[in-house]
């Protein structure tokens, strides 16, 4: 269930809940979390405030699409996966999350802890922006609850287990796999079956398989180790690939 609602770059707390202290008090760690962040692949909170009975958080606004929305379109008009923006769109994805996962002087390592299509922006001129750090938590951080996105939590995660950079990793493998076929990776809540690769570039294979290994140890430790593997795959599919080659692509 959904706690918080956005709108424009105005992040509000749902007025059911506005009256029960313990989600208070998650929109505002949230907000902590997140004004703490400073990267360009991560969309920027400013403020936490309160008018009335509101809570409220002033996030920098994206203009553009979510990922989740370029490929509805895409199914929907027969476009088959574009591999060269589906690997700059991860590319971006890992550079915001290594930033992220790397301690920081006055700020913890931090796990979003909820990467999906729904939660990758892309702006008109094609940059990358990471949006939602609504359940994350500082790493290894006990949360003892249930929280992410059926289909693209980790099994760890989805037990209420510790929050760990691995989980951002199986969840970035399941965004690259997506992107790669335009079909969920885990698309049956509670079945981890590795989905089959033959359809993902030969040099995707090896990564990918990695990072949605069911067994957290069997994974890359974090984005950045994700992100070097890839690395190969980003020269031979995407190595003139920028955002300003991204934005023309969603402009079409």
């Amino acid at each position: 269930q959904r706690q918080m609602c956005i709108r424009d770059s105005i992040k509000t707390i749902l007025p059911e809940l506005a009256a029960k202290p313990r989600f208070i008090e998650m929109f505002a760690a949230e907000a902590k979390t997140a004004v703490a962040l400073s990267h360009g692949n991560i969309v920027p909170a400013y403020e936490l405030g309160r008018t009335a009975d509101t809570f409220y958080i002033a996030m920098g606004y994206v203009d553009g699409p979510s990922v989740a929305q370029l490929l509805e379109a895409a199914e929907s008009q027969g476009k088959p996966p574009n591999i060269a923006a589906g690997l700059h769109v991860i590319r971006g994805v890992l550079a915001g999350l290594s930033y992220a996962h790397r301690e920081e002087p006055g700020r913890p390592a931090v796990v979003h802890r909820d990467i999906t299509p729904r939660n990758v922006l892309i702006d008109r001129s094609g940059q990358v922006r990471i949006v939602d750090f609504g359940i994350a938590a500082p790493a290894r951080h006990e949360v003892g609850v249930r929280a992410g996105s059926i289909g693209y939590m980790a099994p760890e995660q989805a037990r209420g287990e510790a929050a760990d950079p691995r989980a951002d990793v199986f969840s970035s493998g399941c965004l690259l796999y997506e992107l790669c076929t335009h079909t969920r990776a885990f698309p049956k809540e509670g079945v981890w079956l590795t989905p089959e690769l033959g359809a993902v570039p030969e040099d995707v294979r090896g990564p990918l398989e990695r990072a949605l290994a069911i067994d957290p140890d069997a994974r890359f430790k974090d984005a950045s180790e994700m992100n070097a593997a890839l690395r190969t795959a980003f020269t031979n599919h995407a190595g003139t690939y920028d955002d300003a080659a991204l934005g023309r692509t969603i402009a079409k």
